[in-house]
């Protein structure tokens, strides 16, 4: 509808200034509501953009080659394939996507496999569309995002049977260890522990390889589950 000029009135205020990269989303999900409604939150978004969606897992891999998201929201459970399986082939062909991996169930497995295949978050799927809209903004920080309520779901399941390697960790790689566990990066926990930063890092990758982690968060998870730390009580949510 045509608008009119209201003698008088003051000049309508100017288009705000578009942003200077607008960020491509593909969304791999077989929940219809889900996607279309995710669509069109994505597209009222100034710098972001829905290119397309897919609801299998070897379609979200043909799309992903078509298109060549900025960013994927993958859902662990597709139809024909496990949405952490179809991550590591997407970031294989191409590494510079990042991948948002959504779960309606938080399991320490497929975080653990989330983490491995370089996913850049970890979100619940009936997280708040703010948090998944800041996910999809903040992605690509190297860093894996993880739900809150995801690690307190799974720092609070079941324990797990620990790996013959945790029996065989050092002291003081369990205090690195519990270094971790309260967030300290190493070259913190080398200044507290009176070592070296690559006598650290050694430590580091050991304790990871007899735990069967792939990085601090989920070595720290891991741990939790089985029995070797307690981690503190700001990580409890009520």
């Amino acid at each position: 509808m045509s608008s009119e000029t209201v003698p008088g009135a003051p000049d309508p205020p100017d288009d705000p200034d578009p942003p200077d990269t607008v960020t491509r989303v593909l969304i791999v999900e077989d929940q219809r509501a889900f996607v279309e409604s995710m669509a069109v939150v994505i597209d009222a978004q100034s710098d972001l953009e829905c290119i397309a969606a897919a609801r299998t897992g070897a379609d979200g891999l043909d799309q992903a080659r078509r298109h060549r998201p900025d960013v994927v929201l993958m859902d662990v459970g597709l139809p024909d394939a496990d949405g952490v399986d179809i991550a590591t082939r997407l970031l294989e062909d191409a590494p510079e996507t990042r991948v948002i991996i959504l779960t309606g169930r938080p399991d320490a497995t497929v975080l653990a496999r989330a983490a491995a295949a370089g996913a850049s978050a970890f979100l619940l799927k009936n997280s708040s569309i703010d948090e998944i809209l800041d996910a999809i903004r903040t992605a690509g920080s190297r860093r894996l995002q993880v739900d809150p309520d995801a690690l307190v779901s799974i720092l609070h399941s079941s324990p797990a049977t620990a790996p013959p390697g945790v029996a065989e960790l050092t002291q003081r790689e369990l205090e690195v260890l519990g270094e971790l566990g309260l967030g300290h990066q190493p070259k913190q926990i080398a200044r507290h522990l009176g070592i070296t930063l690559p006598t650290c890092r050694g430590y580091v990758k050991s304790l990871f390889q007899k735990i069967g982690a792939h990085s601090a968060l989920e070595a720290v998870v891991l741990a939790h589950r089985y029995g070797i730390i307690s981690l503190p009580d700001a990580v409890e949510r009520d």
